[in-house]
Formats: C-alpha cells, structure tokens, sequence
C-alpha cells in the first residue's frame, strides 16, 4: 500500500509501525528520533509552470513577473514550506492570496497546465518526458534535505521492506547516472 503524506503525518505512522518505510525529503536531522535513514538523491527544487503559461520559455526573468500569477504551494506542514516562503518575501512576492496547497505531484502537474500558475518542484518531477514543465530562469537555493528513505530503527526490517530498500538504492544510483551523463536534460 502506498500513502502519500507530508513528513509531519508519514513519520508517526512509521514510529507506530502502520508504515514500514518514508520516502520523500528527509526530515531535519535529530539524533534521538528513532529512525534510520538513507539519502538516496540530492535534488534542486525548480521553479516550474505549465508549456502554455505566458512566462515559459523566458529566457531572462525577474523575481517580480511572478507577483500576477496564482501558485500551487506545498501545505503548511511541509518541510519545504517556511523556507520557500522566506525565499519568496526575499524577492518581494507576498503570498497572503491566490495559491492552493497540495503534496501531490500529480495535482500540481494538471494545475500548472490549466491554469496560468507558478509551482515548485524536483528537477526529475519537473522533467518528466511524458507530462514535461517549463522551468523557469530563476535560482532556489537547497530549501531542504535530500530525498530519501526512513525506517523504525527500533523494528526489524522484513524482506519485503530491506528488498524495497534496496530497490530505492538502484534506481537513485540510475537517475545519478542519468544525470552525470545529460546534466543539462
């Protein structure tokens, strides 16, 4: 079964044991929490829009173009939330209005090619080949920590699960590879 959360919902599941493993953006590192980790990629965040959207395919951008824009935001208990924020107010854009929230990568997809909106997301969720976004020309700097896997250091891992790991661990080395080999794609 495959549940998707943020980590503020996801991780007491995996202390409960309802969940055997967290995958997404590691949580802030704490010692005493319990969990096992494993990073599995480092991913820029990228700010992206819909192929139709008027600022796609900008070659130079201001900070300031985004102002008139609705934006699809990751919900308040998101790690990537606050310092996205904070980036944004840096660069003068106040975001009191106008926005949905959603941890759905696929929600945010099908928004961002209805609507004329601004969105963030990974490089690789970003690039996607059968549903690509336009990334737009201006830089994110690391909001949060890599992606990758979380488990109860306190349960045994089934065969299932350390399978599971490992296949996380193949296809993270695959997507490095790609990257290493089209850094530009």
């Amino acid at each position: 079964q495959v549940t998707e959360g943020t980590s503020h919902t996801l991780l007491p599941q995996l202390w409960e044991g309802k969940v055997d493993l967290v995958v997404g953006r590691l949580p802030a590192r704490s010692p005493s929490n319990g969990f096992e980790e494993r990073e599995l990629l480092e991913e820029q965040l990228m700010m992206v829009v819909g192929p139709q959207h008027p600022l796609a395919r900008r070659k130079k951008l201001q900070w300031s173009h985004l102002a008139e824009f609705p934006w699809v935001l990751p919900p308040p208990s998101s790690q990537m939330r606050e310092p996205l924020e904070h980036v944004l107010v840096q660069h003068g854009l106040a975001l009191d209005t106008n926005y949905i929230e959603t941890i759905s990568v696929h929600l945010t997809r099908a928004y961002l090619y209805q609507m004329d909106a601004v969105g963030v997301m990974a490089k690789a969720a970003a690039l996607d080949p059968m549903q690509p976004l336009e990334v737009l020309p201006l830089y994110l700097p690391r909001l949060v920590r890599s992606t990758g896997v979380l488990w109860n250091r306190n349960r045994p891992l089934s065969p299932g699960t350390s399978l599971m790991i490992a296949c996380l661990e193949t296809a993270a080395a695959r997507m490095r590879e790609q990257e290493a080999a089209f850094p530009e794609a």
